[in-house]
């Protein structure tokens, strides 16, 4: 077997593969035996046809299946003999089967990205700790408590942010009533911001059975397009104003707010760890997110065409499969169109260069993810069910992809930590309320 490769590209390569006419004569003929053995042809008894006859009957035949053979058995150590790893799947050229001449194929092919990450060791990055208060334990125990809230109708009283209002009302847009635009006795949480604009703060002060008029402009990504941008004016009458009762914090309540033992101490101690348990999560992702920038900034690459094809199409599956399963219908979806394509051969392009570059430090760190560092995160994952546990793990051990899938997710992990750990990091700690006036643009 002889081979010669042709660089056709940075990724595309022509492979041509020449086999000796006597590996091509023996299989012809060891094929043409077997025709001339078990074939049926008119007004001949079985295998006494003659060999010229059969091999004319059954020229088709010979070329498809010997093409084949030959092209299967000899593909992969060609690849091989030459260290290309291909990907995706080849254009084959083959050259008719002559018995009496060397058989010639061409493939055009595809290799796999040699990818060496660079620039990585050293980097310079800035995390932002969250520190939970004691502040942000009370927001949540607040929420709780409002959640549990009871309102009782309160004659005379003037309505304030957080009271619920029985609301009339009737919108107008040029003098006209528009649809969609007026209720009856509505029930509006003041400050809960459902409606648009300042409108639940222009009915503070109301009481029930004063009549007041509300002055809005929808905003101008407003979902009804024949609203969005335009002033509107309501008509708001107050039927009922009822004041919100927040209940005590009490063991009852925590049992009511999920948790069955330990009361009152037990759920405060639940709320803390679950916001330190989210602060870390997020400062993990939000570091995560630097450094996977960084890496792509500091190793910009090009990509084969049809590794990037593939991966398109792997995330317009996941993007019909999360359609489909929050209700919508994936099929009036057009992941064709251009707005899609540009973000999707973006998104596809960078997911698979960060893949090829934490291998690439994997490789160069002599990282690695253990057996044992794979079966304590299956267990993390199996865990939560109980007693039918066992029978999910050997389920998710029984799927090698995504047991595949778990230990990449382990080893970017590790990546990350290792460039953390290796790198020169500035940690700035902010309380919650920083962290709210830095959301606010305060």
């Amino acid at each position: 077997m002889e081979v010669t490769i042709e660089e056709k590209g940075q990724y595309d390569r022509l492979m041509t593969v020449t086999l000796p006419v006597t590996r091509v004569a023996e299989l012809y003929n060891k094929e043409l035996d077997a025709l001339l053995r078990h074939s049926r042809i008119p007004g001949f008894r079985p295998g006494k046809a003659p060999r010229s006859l059969v091999e004319a009957n059954y020229r088709d035949y010979l070329q498809q299946e010997l093409t084949e053979k030959l092209i299967r058995e000899t593909l992969t150590p060609a690849l091989k003999e030459n260290n290309l790893q291909m990907i995706g799947t080849p254009d084959l050229d083959p050259d008719p089967i002559d018995p009496k001449n060397n058989f010639v194929y061409r493939v055009s092919l595809q290799i796999f990205p040699d990818v060496t990450a660079e620039n990585y060791q050293g980097m310079e990055l800035q995390r932002t700790l969250y520190q939970v208060t004691d502040a942000d334990v009370q927001e949540v125990v607040n929420r709780i408590l409002e959640s549990h809230a009871k309102y009782e109708p309160r004659e005379g009283r003037e309505a304030q942010l957080g009271d619920e209002v029985m609301l009339d009302f009737t919108g107008y847009m040029d003098g006209e009533a528009f649809p969609g635009g007026a209720d009856t006795n509505y029930p509006l949480q003041l400050g809960k911001k459902r409606f648009i604009g300042d409108f639940e703060e222009q009915l503070v002060g109301m009481k029930a059975g004063d009549s007041r008029t509300v002055k809005v402009t929808f905003p101008d990504g407003y979902g009804n397009a024949k609203l969005a941008g335009k002033e509107a004016t309501f008509e708001c009458t107050m039927r009922e104003v009822r004041e919100r009762i927040l209940p005590e914090m009490n063991d009852e309540l925590a049992v009511k707010a999920g948790m069955k033992e330990g009361g009152v101490e037990a759920l405060l101690a639940g709320i803390r760890q679950q916001l330190e348990e989210e602060a870390k999560e997020t400062t993990e992702k939000a570091v995560k997110q630097v450094i996977f920038q960084k890496l792509l900034e500091a190793n910009p690459m090009q990509l084969p065409s049809q590794m990037v094809d593939y991966e398109i199409s792997q995330l317009k599956e996941s993007i019909k499969r999360e359609t489909k399963r929050q209700g919508g219908n994936p099929d009036e979806m057009d992941l064709e169109a251009p707005r899609y394509q540009e973000q999707l051969t973006k998104s596809a392009h960078e997911r698979l260069a960060l893949g090829l570059l934490v291998g690439s430090i994997a490789s160069q760190q002599n990282i690695s993810v253990s057996d044992q560092l794979l079966d304590e995160k299956l267990q993390s994952i199996t865990s939560q069910y109980g007693e039918h546990a066992k029978a999910i793990e050997d389920m998710i051990r029984g799927n090698k992809d995504r047991m595949e899938e778990m230990r990449g997710t382990l080893l970017e992990g590790q990546v990350i930590q290792w460039i953390i750990d290796n790198g020169q990091v500035s940690d700035t700690t902010l309380s919650y309320d920083q962290i709210k006036q830095q959301q606010e643009g305060v």
